[in-house]
């Protein structure tokens, strides 16, 4: 197999160098923009008809590409475990735990107490105990966290194609020996030269297309997971906010069609390159070259084709999206009355007493705390808690973040310094994951 990363790495005559690395710095130069965090002027009871003006997700290929693991964020030792201790209401959380397990719920709440007595040299182990308020019938629950879990495949399938379309991918490797090509037959083959450069700079404008659809494409699943989380907590009218999340699914209905157009663009413009292939093969002095060419375009039609691939399975979730915001739309029966309680059990890491190990509901996940307000002398007072799981199968990332706090309200600069200090550690609050607000409206508090 050719390496196209080779070129890279050989010496060139001098009169072929500047037309090479032209070429090259015109395949990696899609503009960049810093990952933003996830937009906290949509407040709880915000009206969205604003919403489908938003430009696209910035940096959210960027991000895609550039995420290789969970973050490992520092972590607050010098906790003392047994003042964290006692109630704690959320005062928001990320959209895959705020629409998955908290789903229906509104008002959640946390009461943590020691399962058995301190020892020396060992972490503690404290035991679990988690409330929420229902909102929503266990229909419309339903709905919501498949609607969630549906947005959340087309996020991982559109980070995939950003994998595809990134500078490290094998199709930029590819396009980069093409450009090799290039220089190698320009002086004997003007013509042919001049069909692979068109053939380069068609295939990396509909890369750039690509990801900048994309991003768009990420920002309207983050703005319909938004919505979902007023939904899950019974806020606004269900219908207005239902209807704009099916106008929401439209959208990206429409950006991944593009997508999918400019990926079949892709292909027509590889079909040049095999042409040229042929047309050099005869000539025994090409040989090489035209093999070259014949590879660049099996790397080509490998990426493509799983491309479509993805944007067929994001088309399939996007259906899925609809079907489950028409469940919930019909749905007409009430809510339960009663609070639904969790129980679980979390272990402290003795040697870092700020990371330990929650298990609940059959799941079992890491619990960092990132952040404090307060003191051990005088009280904790807000908490910023971090989890990542990392599902190196399928090459996916699953960030969890949650605020919490001693009374049932924060102020905006907290939230703001905790979710900004999120974002310097590289935790994802994109796509399918925005930070959502929780309500705490409910009676009847915890008492200690």
């Amino acid at each position: 197999m050719i390496d196209f990363a080779a070129p890279r790495r050989r010496s060139m005559r001098q009169h072929s160098f500047s037309t090479l690395i032209l070429l090259y710095l015109w395949l990696i130069a899609t503009p960049r923009i810093a990952i933003s965090i996830a937009d906290l002027n949509h407040e709880l009871h915000l009206e969205h008809e604003d919403v489908f003006g938003a430009p696209a997700e910035l940096g959210f290929c960027t991000e895609a590409t550039s995420r290789k693991t969970c973050p490992e964020p520092p972590t607050y030792d010098s906790i003392v475990i047994e003042k964290y201790l006692g109630i704690w209401y959320e005062i928001g959380s990320t959209a895959t735990i705020k629409l998955q397990s908290e789903a229906g719920l509104a008002c959640y709440q946390a009461n943590y107490s020691l399962a058995a007595e301190l020892l020396p040299s060992q972490g503690a182990k404290i035991a679990l105990l988690h409330r929420g308020f229902p909102k929503l019938s266990a229909v419309s629950k339903q709905g919501v966290t498949r609607l969630s879990s549906a947005a959340s495949s087309v996020c991982d399938n559109a980070r995939h194609i950003c994998r595809s379309v990134g500078p490290e991918s094998p199709l930029r490797d590819a396009l980069y020996g093409i450009s090799h090509v290039v220089v190698e037959i320009s002086p004997t083959h003007p013509q042919l030269a001049s069909v692979l450069s068109q053939a380069i700079v068609n295939i990396s404008s509909s890369l750039q297309n690509i990801d900048a659809g994309l991003g768009r494409l990420a920002s309207n699943v983050t703005h319909i997971q938004i919505i979902n989380g007023e939904v899950s907590q019974g806020l606004g009218t269900k219908q207005n906010n239902l209807e704009s999340v099916n106008k929401l699914i439209r959208r990206a209905m429409s950006e991944r069609s593009a997508i999918t157009q400019l990926v079949s663009e892709v292909g027509i413009a590889r079909e040049a390159t095999i042409e040229v292939a042929k047309s050099l093969i005869s000539d025994d002095s090409y040989a090489e070259v035209a093999s070259k060419l014949l590879e660049a375009g099996q790397v080509i039609d490998r990426q493509t084709k799983a491309m479509t691939e993805r944007l067929t399975n994001a088309e399939l979730k996007l259906i899925a999206m609809a079907a489950a915001s028409s469940s919930i739309m019909a749905d007409k029966t009430e809510p339960e009355t009663e609070w639904a309680i969790v129980e679980g059990q979390a272990v402290q890491n003795y040697s870092s007493p700020a990371k330990l190990v929650v298990s609940m509901q059959g799941f079992s996940g890491p619990y960092w705390i990132i952040g404090l307000e307060g003191s051990a002398e005088k009280g904790y007072e807000a908490a910023l808690v971090y989890s990542c799981i990392h599902d190196q199968k399928y090459g996916e990332i699953h960030d969890t973040l949650f605020v919490l706090s001693r009374s049932t309200d924060l102020s905006r600069a907290n939230i703001d310094r905790f979710l900004a200090s999120a974002k310097l550690f590289g935790i994802s609050t994109s796509c399918q994951n925005p930070f959502l607000l929780t309500l705490q409206d409910c009676e009847s508090p915890w008492v200690e």
